[in-house]
């Protein structure tokens, strides 16, 4: 299983440094909610900005 550094790392070079940068308190914000898969991808692209 890959780390939170590694999947982080992944979203740089498609520039998506915001997902990237605050990955551990999004997965940890979805957890803790209890969140779908939709609704935490849905999270991700709000958190990036556009």
């Amino acid at each position: 299983m890959a780390s939170i550094e590694t999947v982080a790392n992944r979203y740089k070079p498609l520039r998506f440094n915001g997902i990237a940068n605050g990955l551990d308190e999004l997965l940890s914000m979805a957890e803790a909610n209890e969140m779908s898969h939709l609704a935490f991808a849905e999270m991700l692209a709000d958190h990036e900005p556009a």
